[in-house]
C-alpha cells in the first residue's frame, strides 16, 4: 500500500502502508524535542530574517547592475515581466495552498497534483512564449521574441517545484525555504553581475530571471524528501482542484483590483500624478506586505494543523493577529501623523504633494493587516467557496469607490481606499468569520489593546506637536520615534491585561530566536541527493 500523510505539527507522517522504495515520503520531528507554538514563532522569524536578507540583496544588485548597464536594458526586460507577473498570480493555480491545508493527503494525490502542476507551467510557458510575436510587433523591438521566450522557461522550472516547496511549508521546513531562496537569489544574481561585465547586456538580467527560477527548482528537489510517482487516473483530486481554483480566482480578482486605483489615476490624471500618489502607495504598502506575507506563511500551516482544535485554533489566531496588531497599528498610525515629515526624508521636496495621500492610505491600512487575516480563516478551514465570494464583494466596494473617489483626483482616489478598506472589514467580520472557530469577541479581543494604546499615542503626538518650534523632519523625528515607543509601551502596561500580553509577546520572542539547525535526517538527505552521480 500507498503512505497516507497526515498533517501534524511535526510534519508528514505515514499513518499506513510502507514506504515507497523509490525515496523517503514522510520527515518525522520528535514531539518531545518541539512544539507547534515554537516552531511557528521560530518560522516567523526566520521567514522575516531571510526575506529582510534577501531584499537587501536584491537591491545591491541592482545598484551594481544599474551602474553597468543601461536604463534600455532593464525597460526591455521590464515589457516582458508585465506580462509573466500577471501568469504568476496563478501558476501553481491554488495547488500548493491545498496541499499544506489538506489535513490527509496521500502520495498518488500528491504525485498527480505534482503533475498538473508541471502541465500547467508547460502550459503557461507555451502561451507566454506564443505571444512573443505580437508583444514584439506591439512595442515594435523583434529583441523581446527571444527574451520572452527565454523568460517564460522560468515556468517550467516553477511547475516541477511547486509541490515539493508546498510539502516544506507543510513541514514547517523553513529554514531549508529560506536557505534556497537567499541560496538562488545570491547565485543567479553572481552569474546576472559577470555577464553584464563581460558586455552581455539586457541577457544579464534575462538569465538572473531564468537562473534563479532553476536554482530554486534544484535546491527545493535537494531538500524536499519526496519523489513523485506517474498519475493515476482513478485518483481523486477534485476537491482539492476546487479549493484552488476559489483561489486561483481569488488572487486574479485582488491582483486586478490592487491595481485599479493606479489604473484610474493614469487614465484620468497622466503620468505626472500617477507617479506622486505610486510613492505615497509604495511607501506604506511595503512595509506592512514585508510583515503580514512572511507571518501568513507561517500561519497557514500553523492553522491548518489545528482544524480539529477549535480552542487552540482560536487561540493560535488571536496570537497571530495581536502580534501583527501590535506592531502594525502603531507604526501605521505613526506615519499618518509624520506623513510630511517622512515624504521629505525619504523622497525629498520635489514630492511634498505625496504626503496627505501617504498619510490617507496609512489610515486606511491601520486595520488592513487585522482585516485581511479573516481571509486566511477560510482557507485554513477549507471554506474557499465563501472566501472567492468575499473576493468578488470587496473588488466590487473598492471598485465603486474608487470609481467615485477618482473625480477628486489622486486624493480622493486614497479616500475611496480609506471607505473601502472599512467597509470591507464589515462585510468580513459579518461572513468571513462563519463557519471558523473565531468569532467576532474573539476578533476585537486580539485587536482593542493595540488599537486603543496606538489611539493614546496618538494624541499624546498631536499635542506635542502644537509645540514644537522646528520643521526640520529629521529632527521631529528623532524626537517623535522615542515619544511614541514610551507613550504605546505605556499605554500597555496601563490597560488591564496589558502587562501580562506584553510579557507573554515578550517570551515568544525570545523562543522565536532560539532557532533550530537543520536536522541529521534532512541534511542526510541533501548531500544523497546532490551526490547522486556516485552512487
Amino acid at each position: 500500500m500507498v503512505p497516507t500523510f497526515t498533517n501534524s505539527p511535526y510534519g508528514l507522517r505515514a499513518t499506513e502502508g510502507k514506504m515507497n522504495p523509490r525515496g523517503a515520503h514522510t520527515v518525522d520531528v520528535d514531539p518531545r524535542a518541539s512544539n507547534l507554538k515554537a516552531k511557528s514563532l521560530r518560522g516567523g522569524t526566520v521567514t522575516m530574517g531571510f526575506q529582510a536578507i534577501d531584499a537587501v540583496i536584491r537591491i545591491g544588485s541592482i545598484a551594481i547592475l544599474a551602474r553597468v548597464l543601461m536604463p534600455a536594458d532593464f525597460g526591455l526586460v521590464s515589457m516582458v515581466t508585465a506580462l509573466t507577473a500577471i501568469a504568476e498570480q496563478f501558476k501553481d493555480i491554488g495547488l500548493s495552498t491545498a496541499t499544506v491545508q489538506k489535513k490527509t493527503i496521500s502520495h498518488e494525490q500528491l504525485s498527480k497534483l505534482f503533475w498538473i502542476n508541471v502541465i500547467t507551467g508547460i502550459a503557461i510557458a507555451a502561451f507566454i512564449s506564443a505571444v512573443s510575436v505580437p508583444l514584439a510587433e506591439f512595442f515594435r523591438d523583434t529583441r523581446l521574441v527571444y527574451i520572452t521566450i527565454a523568460i517564460a522557461s522560468g515556468f517550467v522550472w516553477s511547475g516541477a517545484a511547486i509541490q515539493h516547496q508546498a510539502l516544506l511549508r507543510r513541514q514547517m521546513k523553513y529554514t531549508a525555504i529560506g536557505a534556497i531562496q537567499i541560496g538562488s537569489t545570491i547565485l543567479s544574481t553572481g552569474i546576472a553581475t559577470v555577464l553584464a561585465f563581460k558586455g552581455y547586456g539586457y541577457w544579464a538580467l534575462v538569465w538572473r530571471e531564468v537562473f534563479r527560477n532553476v536554482f530554486i527548482a534544484i535546491g527545493t528537489w535537494l531538500l524536499c524528501r519526496w519523489t513523485p510517482g506517474f498519475p493515476h487516473k482513478r485518483t481523486d483530486v477534485d476537491d482539492l482542484l476546487k479549493f484552488g481554483g476559489h483561489l486561483t480566482a481569488f488572487n486574479m480578482i485582488v491582483f486586478l483590483m490592487s491595481s485599479m486605483d493606479q489604473v484610474l489615476i493614469g487614465k484620468v490624471y497622466g503620468a505626472a500624478l500617477l507617479g506622486i500618489y505610486r510613492q505615497a502607495h509604495q511607501l506604506v504598502v511595503w512595509p506592512v506586505m514585508q510583515l503580514t506575507v512572511p507571518l501568513s506563511r507561517v500561519a497557514e500551516p500553523t492553522l491548518s494543523f489545528l482544524q480539529d482544535s477549535p480552542e487552540r485554533y482560536r487561540q493560535a489566531y488571536q496570537r497571530l493577529v495581536t502580534i501583527v496588531s501590535f506592531v502594525m497599528m502603531p507604526l501605521l498610525l505613526f506615519a499618518a501623523i509624520y506623513s510630511r515629515e517622512i515624504v521629505l526624508l525619504l523622497l525629498g521636496d520635489n514630492w511634498i504633494d505625496a504626503a496627505p495621500i501617504f498619510r490617507i492610505l496609512a489610515l486606511a491600512m491601520f486595520i488592513r493587516p487585522a482585516s485581511d487575516s479573516t481571509g486566511l480563516l477560510l482557507v485554513t478551514c477549507g471554506r474557499t467557496r465563501r472566501y472567492l465570494n468575499l473576493g468578488v464583494a470587496t473588488g466590487l466596494i473598492l471598485l465603486l469607490a474608487l470609481s467615485i473617489g477618482v473625480i477628486w483626483g489622486p486624493l480622493g482616489v486614497a479616500y475611496g481606499v480609506l471607505v473601502a478598506t472599512y467597509a470591507v472589514l464589515a462585510l468580513r467580520l459579518r461572513y468571513g468569520l462563519e463557519g471558523t472557530p473565531v468569532n467576532v469577541r474573539a476578533f476585537c479581543r486580539a485587536t482593542t489593546t493595540p488599537l486603543v494604546a496606538s489611539a493614546a499615542m496618538a494624541v499624546l503626538l498631536v499635542m506635542m506637536n502644537s509645540f514644537l518650534t522646528t520643521s526640520n523632519p529629521l529632527a521631529v523625528l528623532a524626537l517623535a520615534i522615542p515619544v511614541s515607543l514610551g507613550a504605546y509601551v505605556l499605554a500597555w502596561i496601563i490597560m488591564p491585561g496589558g502587562k501580562a500580553t506584553l510579557s507573554e509577546l515578550a517570551k515568544d520572542f525570545g523562543v522565536s530566536l532560539r532557532l533550530e539547525r537543520p536536522s541529521a535526517p534532512l541534511m542526510t538527505a541533501f548531500w544523497k541527493r546532490a551526490l547522486w552521480w556516485q552512487q
